[in-house]
Formats: C-alpha cells, structure tokens, sequence
C-alpha cells in the first residue's frame, strides 16, 4: 500500500490504521508463506522522507534556474 503524494493527512490516517488493524492477519499470512511457526509483530507508520526529499529536489531545482537566470540577465536581477 502506498501513500505516494498523498497530501491529504486523513487518508494516510485512515490507511495506517487499516495496516494496523489488519496486522493480525498480514502476520498470518507471512508466517504461512515463510513457513515460520513465530513472526514478528509488525509496525505501521507513515514515512514522509520521499515527500521531503522532493521538496528539497524541488527547492534546489528553483534555485539553480533563478541563479542561471540571473547569469543570462545579470542586469535584471541587481539585488535580490
């Protein structure tokens, strides 16, 4: 399941939640697919460091078009 872009904070709520309450059995069906007699708990949480790592590609990528617009215009663009 996969929360990609999703900036709506309830629906990752709502999705966490169902992983969580399905836990049980997710466990089950991995200790039958493993073959394992113990599997351990499972934790659900949502991970917003593909998001931020965007943010911050996105930021970077700003910043070098304003800097060669500025090398392209340099009178434009005195003091920013």
């Amino acid at each position: 399941m996969t929360f990609l872009n999703d900036k709506d904070e309830d629906a990752v709520k709502a999705g966490i939640k169902a992983l969580q309450e399905a836990s049980g059995f997710i466990r089950s069906l991995l200790g039958k697919a493993m073959r394992l007699r113990i599997v351990p708990e499972l934790t659900f949480f949502y991970d917003n460091s593909l998001v931020e790592g965007m943010r911050m590609s996105n930021l970077v990528t700003s910043v070098v078009k304003h800097d060669e617009e500025r090398r392209v215009n340099p009178d434009d663009s005195k003091e920013d």
